[in-house]
């Protein structure tokens, strides 16, 4: 597809100075006319969009630092910013006016050189006087420029038409209704006026042009240099991969373009992002007639209704007013911080504690978005907040689904994160769970992407069970409101994982199965004995002492209290074993030593696996008995009487956030809330340690709290 090419010019009229960037300066004029400018005088030939818009921001710069020596800089006007002209006493102002012109001009050539560009022989004007101006005057829509006297020699020379038509109120309208909080390709555009089924009467590349001069939005070099000279990418906000090539589209043989966010397009220099801010609303400090009412299916418990309540408080306050100079939202300190982080153990049931802030802004006229890493967990939360929120318009946005038609009147959106990159200051509240997961942990891009998703006056929460290292220095610094769940919804305490070290590889595989074996007996209810599920079992038999020292010589890993109810055989749940391990090459001879003796069918799961769901849903059926896993299974997998084991748990992938959350697969039902989760490693490493000591203290705070059974609390 060809790339458009741009001119860079500047309007003159009426003792006003615009500068602007357009593929058409016949457009720009005919629209401008209506402003009460006269002139337009092109400064350059047609170039790359990224280069068009360099040279008009040193064009910007040069007029701003006049009128500042001179003290008349005039105010910004929609579309574009407005200067007085630089007049001297005793001058006439049209000789001051050519003066002017001329000196930037010279900037511009000098410009152009120094980016090893040939310099343009004269700036080409489009003047009023050039028109039949009682006929050009006469209707104040002028839908044509008619009667043109005398052909601007700049549409002779590039084979620009001369006579390009002003796009209707109706088609301006139609682009309001699917531009806001969007920052998108012109391709990507089109796409969503097909999808809402809209269409327009000019090509969308002039109506765009004259949204923008009226002020609509942004346009964005895909690719270009920022204020320090860096080339950075403008979708993702990378630097570290733009790379210069040869570009079959615009022909510039050293275009930049992004390799690190190419998996979601190209995005070159020469290509264009247009990006209009959403709608106002919701982050007023009086809410507005609540019409929205939380439907909870289920009730919250006591250290899950605090914290809804701290969340909520925090997204009705105010953020206040912010600067604008930056693509995320910008509060005034005085404000507090604009961001809080929800810190919850794993199977806390943090996703209902945010319910009621989504209330509280859609109740202020606010639009939510609800950002989740992976699809299938987008597509399973779409009808909990529809049914929770019942008279708010819900949309989902991920890979492979197609938009829908009142996707644009969504209040609440859902969205992988990925698909964050496409919104523009479009939400007045960003919910995202899981900030520790895969793709945004680690991810350059993401942060960058909800960040401009968000209004500049907007909020922004944090789902998490274990909260990276950074994001705990800005809560101790005050950036960031922290709100803690300690305690699962079932009143039990998290089971503590413990350290054992085994010397050698072989040690380990020789214990380990004798080991699984044991875990395959023992039920991982409260007070759970040794044996087979819903039959008495037999006291542990004098084990081995790799496998002693791993279990605990009485057991000590089960909570030992009293049984809290009692279960029929039809729901009990057999136990099973799953193991983590740190390759694909060790899950999958693992997975055949232990196969070979346990006498039992054993499988290993890893991210490539064709077969990983299968055997993912046999495990949690309990056709399937032991599992052996990378860490493609540390998070989104419920397990009812399960017990873990991480081999190698000193390996260099295995950090003490991955260790916390396959611990966190243990004693997630209120049926089966014991289990034992061990650490298996020949030394024990920082990252252990730090993950031990962070589920320990999550239950001494549910402790102190009160949050947890009375009779659990005692066994702490």
């Amino acid at each position: 597809m060809q790339a458009p090419k741009y001119f860079v010019y500047v309007a003159t009229g009426s003792g006003r100075w615009r500068a602007g960037v357009t593929h058409h300066p016949m457009l720009d004029f005919a629209w401008l006319l209506r402003e009460g400018y006269a002139e337009l005088a092109s400064l350059t030939y047609p170039l790359p969009l990224w280069l068009a818009s360099f040279v008009h921001e040193v064009v910007e710069d040069f007029l701003r630092e006049d009128g500042e020596e001179r003290g008349e800089q005039g105010e910004p006007e929609e579309g574009g910013r407005l200067w007085n002209p630089a007049h001297r006493p005793g001058r006439a102002a049209g000789k001051t006016t050519e003066r002017l012109l001329w000196r930037i001009f010279g900037v511009v050539r000098r410009e152009l050189g120094r980016l090893g560009l040939p310099p343009p022989a004269r700036p080409e004007r489009i003047r009023l006087a050039d028109f039949d101006r009682p006929a050009l005057l006469k209707r104040s829509g002028i839908l044509k420029p008619p009667g043109i006297l005398k052909p601007p020699e700049i549409l002779k020379q590039h084979e620009l038409p001369e006579l390009p038509e002003l796009p209707p109120a109706e088609d301006l309208q139609a682009l309001r209704q699917i531009w806001p909080g969007r920052i998108l390709f012109l391709h990507e555009l089109a796409a969503e006026l097909r999808a809402a089924r809209v269409e327009i009467t000019v090509p969308l590349l002039d109506l765009v042009q004259v949204a923008l001069l009226s002020g609509d939005g942004r346009r964005l070099p895909a690719v270009a240099r920022d204020r320090f000279g860096v080339l950075r990418c403008r979708r993702c906000g990378g630097a570290a991969s733009i790379h210069l090539a040869d570009c079959l589209a615009c022909g510039y043989r050293e275009c930049p373009y992004c390799s690190e966010c190419a998996s979601m397009g190209e995005a070159r220099g020469c290509q264009g992002l247009y990006a209009l801010a959403g709608l106002a609303g919701g982050t007023g400090t009086t809410p507005v007639q609540p019409e929205h009412r939380l439907r909870l299916a289920v009730s919250l418990t006591p250290a899950q209704a605090a914290a809804a309540d701290q969340v909520r408080a925090f997204a009705g306050r105010d953020c206040g007013p912010g600067d604008g100079s930056a693509d995320g939202p910008v509060c005034s300190p005085a404000a507090g911080p604009r961001e809080c982080l929800v810190w919850a153990v794993c199977g806390a049931g943090k996703t209902e504690i945010v319910f009621g802030a989504i209330e509280e802004v859609l109740n202020r006229g606010g639009v939510i978005l609800f950002a989740i890493p992976r699809r299938e967990i987008v597509r399973e939360l779409e009808p909990r907040l529809r049914a929770a929120f019942p008279d708010a318009p819900v949309a989902s946005f991920y890979g492979g689904k197609k938009a829908g038609d009142d996707d644009h009147q969504a209040r609440v959106v859902l969205a992988t994160t990925h698909q964050a990159i496409r919104f523009y200051r479009a939400f007045d509240l960003v919910v995202l769970d899981e900030v520790d997961a895969f793709p945004y942990r680690g991810s350059r891009i993401l942060p960058y992407a909800v960040g401009r998703a968000c209004k500049e006056r907007g909020r922004v929460i944090y789902l998490t069970a274990t909260p990276d290292a950074r994001m705990l220095q800005r809560v101790e610094r005050g950036e960031v409101t922290a709100v803690h769940i300690p305690a699962r919804h079932h009143g039990f305490p998290l089971p503590e994982p413990v350290f054992v070290r085994v010397g050698s590889t072989g040690k380990m595989l020789e214990s380990v199965p004798g080991l699984i074996r044991e875990m395959l007996r023992r039920d991982s209810i409260v007070g759970g004995e040794p044996g087979e599920p819903g039959e008495p079992g037999e006291p542990m038999e004098e084990a081995p002492a790799p496998i002693r020292d791993v279990l605990g010589r009485d057991g000590s890993a089960l909570v030992r209290t009293a049984h809290a109810w009692d279960r029929k055989p039809s729901t009990v749940r057999p136990p099973r074993v799953l193991v983590f391990v740190p390759t694909v090459a060790l899950a999958t001879a693992v997975a055949a030593e232990l196969e070979k003796n346990l006498d039992l069918p054993v499988e290993a799961s890893y991210a490539a696996d064709p077969r990983r769901d299968p055997k993912k849903v046999a495990f949690v059926a309990g056709d399937l008995r032991v599992l052996v896993a990378t860490s493609v299974l540390e998070r989104g997998i419920t397990v009812e009487n399960l017990h873990v084991l991480v081999l190698f748990a000193d390996h260099p992938v295995f950090d003490s956030q991955s260790l916390v959350q396959m611990a966190g697969r243990v004693g997630r039902s209120p049926a089966y809330p014991g289990g034992m989760a061990r650490f298996i490693a020949a030394a024990e490493t920082m990252e252990i340690r730090r993950a031990i000591q962070v589920i320990r203290k999550a239950n001494e705070l549910a402790k102190r709290s009160g949050y947890l059974r009375e009779e659990a609390g005692e066994s702490l």
